[in-house]
């Protein structure tokens, strides 16, 4: 079992590691940096960084909403931070997910989590950022098709994917918020299943003794 200075030990290696591969990134990229940065308009930095800085605050804060609907008995605080710090690594460290996921395990066994908890509040989480981004790729893809010059073959492939992703939305909505829905689709997937694996075999033609 981990102790509070073990998991504390590792969030530092772990920022350490992040820390050192940025640097390696520069000083191997040292002169493509430096180009970026020579051609750089740093008057729209003050908004990306603000944009930056309101997308992770809504990320963690979304994350402690979750926990909370789950009734995860852990501090609206704690929880934001676990959330901010554990998404962050995930963005930084290409693990997927994995890096994230256990040092969030590590910060919210710390407040007595237990691990069914934690799983069920990443996925559900995970789950609803997924929603988001469905839902807002059919509303990129019009305002693409409006203000951009866009090949025929194109518009009709993209006309195709914002359909069927709509409807992949419009699904995983019914899914989450419609009992009956999701219990029907549960009902027909396990019947699929029962039949696909436990369909009897035919038996071959039968030998007559000549």
């Amino acid at each position: 079992m981990y102790s509070h200075r073990k998991a504390k030990r590792l969030i530092n290696i772990l920022f350490l590691i992040i820390a050192l591969a940025g640097l390696a990134v520069i000083v191997a990229q040292a002169e493509q940096v430096m180009t970026t940065i020579s051609q750089a308009d740093w008057g729209e930095l003050p908004g990306a960084l603000l944009a930056m800085a309101l997308s992770y605050f809504c990320m963690s804060l979304s994350f402690a909403l979750v926990g909370q609907l789950l009734e995860v008995d852990m501090e609206q605080r704690d929880m934001a931070l676990v959330g901010f710090v554990t998404n962050t690594i995930n963005h930084v460290i290409t693990t997927g997910g994995l890096a994230g996921y256990s040092l969030r395990y590590l910060l919210m066994k710390r407040h007595d989590v237990q691990f069914k908890d934690v799983f069920a509040v990443s996925v559900m989480h995970f789950y609803l950022t997924s929603l988001d981004m469905l839902v807002m790729f059919p509303v990129s893809v019009v305002y693409l098709m409006r203000h951009a010059q866009v090949a025929p073959q194109v518009t009709v492939l993209l006309a195709i994917l914002t359909g069927l992703l709509t409807a992949l939305a419009a699904l995983a909505a019914l899914l989450i918020f419609a009992h009956s829905w999701r219990s029907r689709l549960f009902s027909f997937v396990r019947k699929a299943s029962r039949r696909s694996y436990f369909r009897p075999r035919s038996k071959g033609p039968t030998k007559t003794a000549g």
